[in-house]
């Protein structure tokens, strides 16, 4: 399972979705993704969130270096 954490006030999530569906299809993959909205700080530490967007697979963090934050927060990627 794909699961896609954001925010609303960031919106890389918006440009991000659509270019990993068309990856996925092109690798011929039929993978689920689950959209999942974190709404608050308390959430961001809770969750492990790296940050908007974040991308995990089977529960893991896709990352480059894959390392969790020393303080999980709600930022933003513009990409």
């Amino acid at each position: 399972m794909i699961e896609l954490l954001y925010f609303d006030d960031c919106p890389g999530y918006e440009v991000f979705e659509p270019r990993l569906r068309e990856l996925l299809a092109e690798a011929g993959l039929d993978v689920q993704i689950r959209r999942r909205r974190v709404e608050s700080d308390a959430a961001a530490q809770s969750e492990h969130f790296l940050g908007s967007p974040t991308l995990r697979v089977n529960g893991t963090p896709c990352s480059a270096p894959a390392v969790e934050p020393a303080d999980p927060a709600r930022s933003c990627s513009r990409s």
